[in-house]
């Protein structure tokens, strides 16, 4: 389902409709820990922070850029 939000997310974010692709690409953080695939999490955040960033929500966009690429050391750390 992850996924499928991410997908539909992005779609919107491309058609210029930000208001789903924000409701969408929320709905897939709102499931982001029942993945695994660090991959998956970057790009869903990385999403959410261009999407703040067409919005001019610069501090939302810087937060969610920063989260996205914490994703990788967190798994270096673990190992």
């Amino acid at each position: 389902m992850v996924n499928s939000y991410f997908l539909l997310g992005n779609a919107y974010n491309w058609l210029d409709d930000y208001d789903k692709a924000l409701y969408y690409l929320l709905r897939a953080t709102n499931q982001i820990d029942q993945i695994n695939d660090i991959d998956v999490k970057a790009k869903i955040l990385g999403s959410l922070a261009i999407l703040y960033t067409k919005l001019k929500e610069y501090d939302k966009s810087l937060a969610y850029f920063k989260e996205a690429l914490r994703l990788p050391i967190m798994v270096q750390l673990r190992r």
